[in-house]
């Protein structure tokens, strides 16, 4: 399979210089692995203002580059390429005017596509969210199946991955909570809680709460699979102020986030007490 994205070019850049470098012979093996639909390669953008300009409702984008990406360890060519792409614009825009072309430049075939905005049956525009970009991933997906073709993952798709198993490891390596934060971080991950856990690896940007890959993740369930040791936790004690940042495991806490981490645990857990909170594998002093 491929890794399939598509972003919108606005109205006002140079669409001539996207289709340009497309098209670009160093790229394409001399314009050998090229195609348009319902246009000329030479006249492409004049070919698709002439349409765009008969939309009622024209909006910011006037057209949109699909890119498609195969991995490197693929056996495919790139005429299988070209025409796996033909197909798959058969399917999601078939009444759009486009230009594809084929990259053999880098180490992984890739295909560029820059599509009409604008259809020249009923002048619609195309409208591009989440549910198209998925159905037309599962399009190109299943044609690259019957091609016997791997996928390129999205980096995001990697980092969870590779968070899930970490995590999967390290709670069967602690004995608790406490535990399983330090063990998590001596792997290379920032951690930071509130009622959440949020766990960021090396060489990301941005920090992932874990419940978003499933409840075994959440803090309950991380817990709930650690051995059940409950300890109780004062959960008015005057000690609380102390904690500041540098409460379990250098991980990143403050006295309200604490608090709140707290009450979603015992509200959830159904184990709330009149001052005290009973809960596994945390301890306040």
């Amino acid at each position: 399979m491929a890794y399939t994205k598509i972003v919108p070019i606005k109205t006002g850049t140079h669409l001539e210089q996207a289709i340009r470098y497309i098209l670009n012979p160093d790229k394409t093996e001399e314009m050998q692995y090229v195609y348009a639909f319902m246009c000329d390669t030479d006249t492409a953008a004049k070919d698709f203002k002439a349409i765009y300009d008969k939309a009622i409702h024209k909006g910011n984008n006037i057209a949109h580059q699909i890119t498609v990406s195969f991995s490197p360890e693929d056996n495919i060519t790139s005429e299988q390429a070209l025409e796996l792409c033909r197909k798959l614009m058969e399917h999601i825009y078939p009444n759009n005017q486009y230009v594809l072309a084929i990259h053999s430049d880098r180490e992984h075939l890739h295909g560029h596509i820059i599509v009409n905005a604008v259809d020249f049956v009923k002048y619609k525009k195309i409208h591009s969210n989440k549910r198209s970009l998925r159905e037309m991933r599962d399009i190109c997906d299943k044609m690259c199946e019957e091609l016997g073709l791997s996928v390129i993952e999205k980096e995001t798709k990697q980092h969870r991955k590779r968070l899930i198993s970490a995590i999967d490891e390290v709670i069967g390596k602690s004995s608790d909570f406490d535990d399983f934060i330090v063990n998590m971080q001596s792997i290379g991950y920032e951690i930071k809680m509130d009622k959440y856990l949020y766990f960021k690896g090396k060489n990301e940007r941005n920090f992932r709460r874990s419940d978003t890959m499933g409840d075994a993740y959440s803090v309950i369930g991380v817990n709930q699979i650690l051995p059940k040791e409950q300890i109780i936790i004062s959960y008015w004690t005057k000690n609380i102020e102390n904690m500041g940042n540098n409460a379990v495991s250098d991980s990143v806490f403050n006295k309200s986030s604490m608090s709140k981490m707290l009450a979603f645990i015992s509200f959830k857990s159904n184990i709330t007490q009149s001052h005290n909170v009973v809960c596994p594998h945390i301890i306040i002093v």
